[in-house]
């Protein structure tokens, strides 16, 4: 029952992780009701969390036009829900038939249809269920796993992003957000993998046998999908130390606001690391890109960070508390729980080995880590009023 439970959370929100092999415990039955889960988990959570972002924007537009001079796009609903919902299939049909076309080559036709739609529903939806998508073995099929790269990203930057894009096509035009989105996207790609290739070079248990071009394939595929799908090629049960603490640091940023992605996000926390540029530099307000950063985001791109490091940690402890004596691995606790809390799916091994307690703890991280972000920034938003007096100021020592 807690197996079932437990997949069922983990591909609702598109986590991917699993405390069985769902290719060989589960029945053909089962294996499509998570891919079913995953797709509507996915296309659920996008649509509700873009329109609840902006309704939600009706009420910060007025906060944000005072404080930058001007309201963010707002649209309308009804129509910015059908737009996502069409980019959302027709890019999984596009994946399913590249896909298709691909596997066609090497498999009979209906293997070839099992595993085209696996992966595209899978990698799209950033879940990436060991055993259903296909990316095991070391990675040997490229032109697959490129694919499938290119479907991990495009969920993780979301649609509102992609619409921006196709409406206005240049990059001076394009809205802040979408240049945090695009540009903290790469540069963590960028980042992971010459760190990962670094890292595992000599690693016999995961790249070290591999030739120089695979393993460059190999350390740029992890760096886009493991750190928001789950997908790998290698074993993170069996990685260097420091690549686990990385990995544990990108799948904590995640993907982008409103995407399949879980995460701090990366729009969250770009506007963190202008803030912190701007205090570093002795500027008053924290500006990028020739626009000004409201106080208020970059308060609740704050509180956003501190509860999700939070949630990890506490994961982490209740994980830690109940399985002991089991021998499982500090790191390896918190590896899993930092993927738990981020919906990212990546596994050291541990969620098959764990207690009926230890299974509760990720199954309610899984869904806290999913929903609570989203609901926290609503809430913050909701609750502003317009401050009509404020108390004596009194300075604290910092630092």
């Amino acid at each position: 029952m807690l197996d079932a439970v437990f997949a069922a959370t983990s591909a609702t929100t598109t986590t991917g992780l699993t405390t069985q092999d769902p290719s060989t415990f589960w029945t053909l039955p089962g294996q499509i009701t998570l891919l079913v889960l995953t797709f509507l988990g996915g296309l659920g959570f996008m649509v509700a969390a873009s329109l609840l972002l902006l309704s939600a924007g009706h009420r910060m537009s007025s906060f944000l036009k005072e404080d930058t001079g001007e309201a963010p796009y707002l649209g309308n609903g009804s129509r910015l829900g059908l737009r996502i919902a069409l980019i959302v299939v027709g890019i999984q049909l596009a994946g399913f038939v590249v896909l298709l076309a691909r596997f066609s080559f090497v498999d009979p036709t209906s293997d070839a249809i099992r595993k085209a739609s696996s992966m595209t529903v899978l990698a799209f939806n950033n879940a990436g269920f060991t055993g259903l998508h296909g990316a095991e073995g070391g990675g040997s099929d490229w032109p697959s796993l490129a694919t499938a790269a290119v479907l991990i990203a495009l969920g993780a930057v979301g649609c509102i992003v992609i619409l921006d894009i196709g409406r206005k096509r240049r990059w001076a035009t394009l809205a802040l957000n979408t240049k945090f989105v695009l540009g903290m996207t790469s540069l963590l790609a960028l980042l992971g993998a010459v760190a990962v290739l670094l890292f595992e070079f000599d690693n016999p248990a995961t790249i070290g046998g591999m030739e120089l071009g695979e393993k460059v394939s190999a350390s740029a595929f992890e760096a886009v999908a493991g750190r928001t799908s789950g997908f790998t090629t290698i074993s993170y049960a069996h990685v260097e130390e420091h690549t686990g603490l990385l990995m544990m640091g990108l799948m904590l940023v995640g993907g982008a606001s409103a995407s399949v992605a879980g995460g701090i996000k990366v729009n969250t926390v770009t506007v963190l690391i202008v803030a912190v540029l701007a205090a570093i530099g002795g500027r008053r307000g924290a500006s990028v890109f020739r626009r000004e950063l409201s106080f208020i985001q970059v308060r609740h791109a704050m509180t956003l960070c501190i509860v999700m490091i939070g949630m990890s940690i506490l994961t982490a402890m209740l994980l830690t508390f109940g399985e002991r004596g089991q021998g499982f691995a500090f790191i390896d606790v918190m590896f899993e729980a930092v993927s738990a809390v981020s919906a990212a799916g990546l596994s050291a091994g541990l969620s098959p080995e764990l207690s009926g307690w230890g299974k509760i703890v990720m199954t309610v991280a899984m869904f806290a880590g999913r929903v609570f972000p989203l609901s926290l920034a609503l809430l913050m938003i909701g609750g502003m009023n317009r401050v009509r007096y404020t108390h004596a100021t009194e300075r604290v020592t910092i630092g």
